[in-house]
């Protein structure tokens, strides 16, 4: 069997080519690494290392988040003994990825070739994918460093007859590090256990089956914490099961939405494909096993999500990603050193540049949404006095800020956190803003900020003086009546429009356009989108000025999209949490992002309307819509933010 790997000797000049690969692969990585920040996952996890017993991290930070013990407990211990800045916690993260750069040539090589190894190599040193989470201290790139690493030993103790049982004690450890990592890393150990079966002699086959009994027993101290995160289900909270086209975008986010890197790896593998064809070829099982370690776990995954709780996302497939890269690059012939220096030179140089000016990298995972609101609303508070501004973080634990605000030594704390329906409602926000005697209000937008929530800020503060956005967060400082500053929010406006009926026909006694209860759709809005040059990252605020002579009244705001008469997107705000018996003209507000909406580029018409479909008697004062500039790097970091950008 040990025919089957490659023997082919390193030269010098294949050795020069792996270290100046590596090299910049660990620069990208290395670049202003003491200036990262953390990001919402990276904070949440260290939020629940907060505690003080071991039994208590379990408890309260394991068994609610649905990962497995491993990196949690790990951190825990980490900063205890080393501290939680930036610096510290993600150096081993860093070196993880670092290790498994080194493991991906390493088993490319020993697989096929010494051009399928530098060129796997080249493609993975400049890949977005592998870099960020290379820097983020998260399961994902530790649990591909030791997937990696299991298949170093599986290879070596299924296809050697050298050191067995150093092997086959490494293929143990590195097991059960992947069981202990991530439930998909688990997976991926599984799916390799099982291919041994079929490639093992006789004489290993006991030690190999005890090696998979060892790493089971190494795991039963988890199992309970295994079938409770089980009962728990996925993310479907905020995660909706994949579609078809699923792969298609996972492969574009590989290659950094770049049609001139799509063009020219699938050049790359086509050609060689041609040129293996030509020829007489001999099979290479690792062909294979590459393609099935890849696509066996996306295929679970993906019928998982569909058929019980969304669990598939681009990060949980970074365990197996190498070896589609392996295969794809399988195929090269032999290449002159010239060609095969220029040919990787090309992937270096497309792969940098896209990843420094397509996808922004430096400037968008270095502005982390904590860190840089925390910046600001500090240095606003040292100009300014605290009671002249109501300071709201939208997180989803004060720790996620509090981490910043300590950082820079503030006393700081914000007066709201969290801006969740359940936590407040619409009218007790209304009421806590329009009583307030603030100047000044900022907004740190570090979730999902309800629209209708920002309507009420502008409603009572209605100068934006300041506005920042990035991967994840917006920033608001709004000011009561300031007339020396710019209103930014007049400078973003794309459209506006509103509909007054307080003299309409149908008036009567000043009090609007009155609804019945057979009335079941009010007047509205209906927008052509091609006439607006939207490029689908936008805001969209809509309200209603109504009133009733009763307050048990819940109308419905609706802001749909057709495209070609098809309904594509439709979304209603509840007006029940608007309305304040003691006011008799209530005002309802909703907004949302068009990114969400999956706005077609040509040919959609946006309708805005309220729906009477409790069958109330009301008055609807008037109705508006305005359109704003968004924030395309809401989700930037594994989105393409540049595809509905009008050229």
């Amino acid at each position: 069997m040990n025919k089957v790997l490659n023997k082919e000797p390193v030269s010098r000049f294949e050795y020069v080519l792996f270290i100046i690969i590596l090299g910049i692969g660990v620069f990208l990585r290395l670049f202003d690494f003491s200036q990262l920040p953390f990001l919402n996952d990276e904070l949440s996890a260290l939020s629940r290392t907060n505690y003080n017993t071991f039994g208590d991290i379990i408890k309260f930070g394991v068994m609610p988040d649905g990962h497995p013990a491993g990196v949690e407990v790990f951190l825990y211990y980490w900063i205890k003994l080393f501290g939680n800045s930036e610096i510290i916690v993600k150096l081993p993260f860093l070196l993880c990825g670092i290790g498994s750069l080194i493991l991906i040539y390493l088993i490319a090589r020993l697989w096929f070739n010494k051009n399928t190894a530098l060129f796997s190599l080249s493609l993975i040193s400049v890949m977005q994918y592998h870099i960020t989470f290379s820097l983020i201290a998260r399961p994902y790139i530790s649990g591909l460093f030791f997937s990696l690493l299991l298949v170093w030993f599986w290879t070596k103790f299924i296809f050697t007859e050298k050191k067995p049982y150093l092997y086959i004690s490494g293929f143990v450890i590195s097991g059960a590090l992947c069981a202990y990592n991530h439930y998909f890393s688990l997976l991926f150990l599984i799916i390799v256990g099982f291919s041994g079966l079929f490639f093992i002699k006789k004489r290993k086959l006991l030690l190999y089956v005890l090696a998979g009994i060892s790493i089971f027993i190494l795991f039963i101290p988890h199992l309970s914490i295994f079938f409770h995160h089980l009962n728990i289900g996925g993310v479907g909270g905020w995660l909706g099961p994949p579609k078809f086209d699923f792969l298609f975008k996972y492969f574009a986010y590989l290659l950094h939405y770049s049609k001139i890197y799509y063009f020219v790896i699938s050049g790359i593998f086509l050609l060689s494909i041609i040129n293996y064809l030509s020829k007489p070829h001999s099979r290479n099982v690792f062909r294979i096993i590459s393609l099935s370690w890849f696509f066996i776990p996306y295929i679970i995954g993906w019928l998982y999500s569909v058929f019980f709780n969304p669990v598939l996302q681009s990060s949980v497939l970074i365990f197996s990603f190498p070896f589609l890269i392996f295969f794809i690059f399988s195929y090269l012939p032999k290449l002159s050193k010239l060609w095969l220096t220029f040919s990787l030179f090309i992937i270096i140089l497309i792969g940098s540049t896209t990843l420094i000016f397509g996808r922004e990298h430096y400037k968008i995972f270095y502005k982390s949404g904590f860190n840089e609101s925390a910046k600001t609303i500090v240095h606003f508070m040292k100009s300014h006095n605290r009671n002249d501004a109501l300071l709201i973080a939208n997180v989803f634990h004060p720790f996620y800020i509090d981490y910043y605000f300590n950082k820079y030594h503030s006393p700081v704390k914000c007066d709201i956190y969290d801006l969740s329906n359940d936590k407040i409602k619409a009218n007790e926000f209304d009421s806590m803003i329009s009583h307030t005697d603030k100047k000044y209000i900022l907004l740190a937008s570090l979730k999902n900020t309800p629209f209708e929530y920002i309507s009420i800020i502008e409603k009572y503060f209605s100068v934006l003086t300041y506005y920042d956005e990035g991967n994840g967060y917006e920033m608001y400082i709004y000011s009561r009546y300031s007339p020396k500053y710019v209103n930014i929010i007049d400078k973003k406006i794309k459209y506006f429009k509103k509909l007054n009926f307080n003299d309409s026909s149908q008036n009567k006694k000043n009090k609007g356009l009155k609804i019945n209860q057979n009335q079941e759709f009010s007047p509205g809005f209906t927008i052509n989108t091609d006439s607006l040059e939207l490029n689908g990252f936008e805001f969209v605020y809509f309200s209603a000025s109504i009133s009733s002579d009763s307050s048990n009244i819940n109308p419905l705001l609706v802001f749909s999209v057709e495209n070609n008469n098809n309904t594509i997107y439709w979304h209603s705000m509840s007006s029940s949490d608007f309305i304040n018996p003691n006011i008799k003209v209530n005002e309802i507000f909703h907004g949302l992002r068009l990114t969400n909406t999956k706005l077609p580029q040509k040919g959609a018409v946006i309708k805005v309307y309220i729906w009477n479909y409790n069958k109330n008697n009301f008055y609807i004062n008037n109705l508006s819509i305005q359109i704003r500039e968004g924030n395309r790097y809401i989700y930037s970091l594994t989105h393409d933010f540049n595809k509905n950008e009008k050229k």
